[in-house]
């Protein structure tokens, strides 16, 4: 789709097209999800939604694009950093709990589009997960101190789907299994912070560092 130059307002237009077009294909999926419902939502006609973005399909790589996007910057950032193995596992955990946290629509929406071969945005999530293992690959490569093995690279795989699938599974369904049960409340998503660092401390290899008040805090039932 050719680019156009967004004034002030289209900006804002558009943001707000992403926004609840991110709602909407959380709730519902992608085929059930309809353009007329999300600009009745924004306050526009549909017709202006193909201003922005050609059709649905385009308007879904954006979305995934959006939330995507703003966690790989994060996660090139952290990765970048000098520090230790063990501090680089604390930042990667926590930013990946965080970010789910704030923007729980990816956990929904991963958890419903990736047992999707060949569902729409598969390209565009492979994409971004390639970029994903590119950077475990690295932390892992400094574990075995290079010694890539086939054995090595599948325990890699394994460590990183088990880590990152708990996380969306605790996001998106906890709900469902537990009645009340508010996987986004603060002292919940501290917990299973917890619970996720110690689980990659002990599948890397890592003794784990003497806990702080916090993580005390959070490993505390309220």
């Amino acid at each position: 789709m050719t680019e156009r130059r967004l004034t002030p307002k289209s900006t804002r237009t558009r943001r707000a097209i992403l926004d609840a077009a991110e709602g909407f294909f959380a709730a519902q999926g992608f085929e059930a999800t309809r353009l007329e419902d999300i600009a009745v939502q924004v306050g526009i006609r549909r017709a202006s939604i193909v201003y922005y973005f050609r059709d649905k399909a385009e308007l879904y790589e954006a979305v995934l694009d959006d939330l995507f996007g703003e966690l790989l910057e994060a996660a090139q950032e952290t990765a970048s950093r000098t520090a230790t193995l063990d501090e680089r596992v604390a930042a990667g955990v926590t930013l990946w709990v965080d970010y789910l946290a704030k923007h729980p629509a990816l956990a929904r929406i991963l958890l419903r589009d990736l047992p999707n071969a060949a569902g729409p945005g598969r390209a565009t999530i492979q994409r971004y997960t390639k970029l994903y293992n590119e950077l475990f690959a690295k932390l892992f490569e400094e574990r075995t101190q290079g010694a890539v093995t086939r054995a090595a690279a599948a325990e890699q795989i394994q460590i990183g789907t088990l880590i990152t699938g708990a996380t969306m599974f605790f996001i998106a369904a906890s709900p469902a299994l537990a009645n009340g049960f508010d996987p986004l409340a603060k002292a919940n998503i501290e917990r299973h912070k917890a619970h996720m660092l110690a689980l990659a401390r002990e599948l890397i290899g890592i003794e784990a560092a003497e806990p702080t008040s916090a993580s005390i805090d959070a490993r505390r039932p309220h």
